[in-house]
């Protein structure tokens, strides 16, 4: 459902539903995280990609490699130069230079 509230542009209802996972204390999926943070990035919260990926690493979750390239996307369009460094620690640990 967020990934479709995305694809129309309903930014807000997709960010009520992803609110809503954490308010009934759903297990936290790192899918539903990356289709939320690209969910932002399509409807231009760039802000808000930022700081899903900053709780996911205060609450210690686990990210894939699509967690780092939608967010070295995110930057990108916000016009970052230089990614999170932990983006950078990461993908290193994952195999990738």
């Amino acid at each position: 459902m967020i990934s479709l509230y995305g694809q129309k542009g309903q930014y807000e209802k997709a960010k009520e539903l992803f609110l809503s996972l954490w308010q009934r204390s759903a297990p936290q999926s790192l899918y539903i995280h990356n289709t939320m943070i690209g969910v932002c990035i399509k409807c231009k919260q760039i802000g808000d990609a930022v700081q899903i990926f900053e709780d996911m690493e205060k609450r210690g979750m686990a990210y894939d490699d699509v967690t780092v390239s939608t967010m070295v996307n995110a930057y990108s369009k916000a016009g970052v130069s230089g990614a999170n460094p932990s983006l950078n620690k990461q993908s290193n640990t994952c195999g990738t230079p």
